[in-house]
């Protein structure tokens, strides 16, 4: 088991002191690739990352420290791209993703993995966004939407351990489902997106479906474009939002777009950006008891760039009838390789009025109110000391393992890093930083320490 320690300090390039973070900014947590992530629905301070390689990152603490988990061979080449937590035993995890054969399922947190769900004939069974989810009032029963062929829905009613084969989507519908969703206020009530650009309604717990119209009275938006996610506002269910991903260049005029539902998913209808792709939407209550909502863009790695999607964010605060583009992120080169810039999940915490989002780079969050954390350095071994424009970090707990240090940007933009000698101090130049935010990692690429500095002039 590796462990992922995070510290906050905080630096003034003139002198030192301690200075909140703005409030309502998004705040770079850990700089891995997360492709989907899951707040603990009992405990809003357990949460997961879904990675590459069969690996996910755990924190038990609202992201101060972090655990990796493996849930098979690290030389696969998968990403855990849909999870899902029991609501009656939060120590079951279900995980499913891209390139996996199946669901597998933890009975203690995450530590250790077996196979639930296998095709008889060994086949793939891709899981992507969210594809695995569980019923919002009926605890032990799970709802799975298999992405690859043949596209079979999937329930369990024990928690996970036994899966039955309810229902098949007829390839003249569509060849792959991305997502399912569960209207909240309903215990039969639910909702298919698929390829083709499509929204499937069942009003008999998933045996039977049937398209619903989804742009201007079409059942279609395009061949083109696929539904990756779809949400309903708990207050009222009878509102409810679904992104469109557009995965051709060949078809992106009148293509992807935010859609929105006033009947409870009889029927939808784009309302904002169209011709551009997106992948994550979620919408939270804040404390004050408004609804926020965000969209994240996406684009395909292997599309021209001329599909619109990819570092897009746009926030709604009006219940989708404007919205507001943020975070213009220049991100560089993520764990694999790549320099695309999708968002892969926003996930809405309820009780903690915070708002999660999962991208190429890193895990973000964005609170209510942002300010300083006391009990932050506890127990994590890592001291900083501020002198003529530098950083000196001193660990009194220092690992033979621990390799390097990385400078980032809250945008994940890595500016600079160097090495680690066993139990040395390191000097970190801030003459040419400007002011604001700063991630600071330390350790090893499966060990390491996260340092949040604050620079200001």
């Amino acid at each position: 088991m590796k462990m992922v320690r995070s510290l906050a300090f905080y630096l003034v390039v003139v002198c030192v002191l301690f200075s909140p973070l703005q409030s309502q900014s998004w705040k770079l947590l850990i700089p891995v690739r997360a492709v989907t992530m899951q707040v603990n629905p009992k405990d809003a301070n357990k949460l997961y990352i879904g990675h590459e390689n069969n690996q996910m990152y755990r924190s038990n603490d609202a992201g101060k420290t972090w655990d990796r988990l493996v849930l098979g061979s690290l030389f696969t080449f998968n990403s855990v791209t849909s999870l899902t937590i029991s609501a009656t035993d939060t120590a079951v995890i279900l995980a499913g993703g891209y390139a996996f054969y199946g669901i597998k399922r933890s009975t203690n947190g995450g530590e250790d993995w077996s196979q639930a769900l296998k095709d008889p004939n060994d086949l793939q069974m891709w899981y992507v966004s969210d594809a695995i989810v569980r019923h919002p009032s009926i605890g032990d029963v799970f709802y799975a939407a298999r992405f690859t062929f043949p596209v079979n829905i999937y329930k369990s009613v024990d928690n996970g351990v036994t899966w039955d084969s309810i229902s098949n989507i007829s390839g003249t519908v569509s060849s792959r489902i991305c997502t399912i969703s569960i209207r909240p206020d309903s215990t039969n009530i639910l909702f298919l997106g698929v390829l083709g650009g499509r929204i499937l309604r069942s009003d008999d717990s998933g045996h039977t479906w049937a398209t619903v119209p989804v742009l201007r009275g079409k059942h279609s938006i395009n061949e083109g474009s696929e539904i990756p996610k779809i949400i309903f506002d708990h207050k009222n269910p009878q509102i409810g939002y679904a992104i469109v991903a557009i995965n051709t260049e060949s078809s992106i005029a009148d293509n992807g777009g935010i859609l929105k539902t006033v009947d409870g998913g009889r029927s939808w209808d784009r309302i904002a950006a169209s011709d551009t792709s997106f992948w994550a939407i979620d919408m939270w209550r804040r404390a004050d008891g408004s609804n926020e909502i965000f969209a994240g863009g996406f684009r395909t790695s292997n599309l021209d760039p001329i599909v619109k999607g990819d570092s897009l964010i746009y926030r709604s605060t009006d219940d989708g009838q404007t919205w507001r583009r943020i975070l213009g992120t220049p991100w560089q080169e993520n764990s694999t390789g790549d320099t695309i810039r999708n968002i892969w999940m926003f996930r809405a915490d309820s009780v903690g009025h915070k708002m999660y989002m999962a991208t190429e780079v890193g895990l973000y969050v964005f609170e209510d109110i942002t300010g300083v954390d006391d009990g932050a350095t506890e127990g994590t071994g890592l001291y900083a000391s501020y002198a003529s424009g530098e950083v000196t970090i001193t660990d009194m707990m220092p690992d033979a393992n621990d390799a390097y240090w990385r400078l980032y940007t809250m945008n994940a933009q890595k500016i600079s890093e160097g090495k680690i000698s066993y139990g040395q101090p390191v000097h970190v130049n801030t003459g040419q930083l400007a002011s604001g935010a700063y991630l600071l990692v330390w350790g090893s690429d499966s060990h390491f320490r996260t340092i949040s500095v604050y620079v200001q002039r």
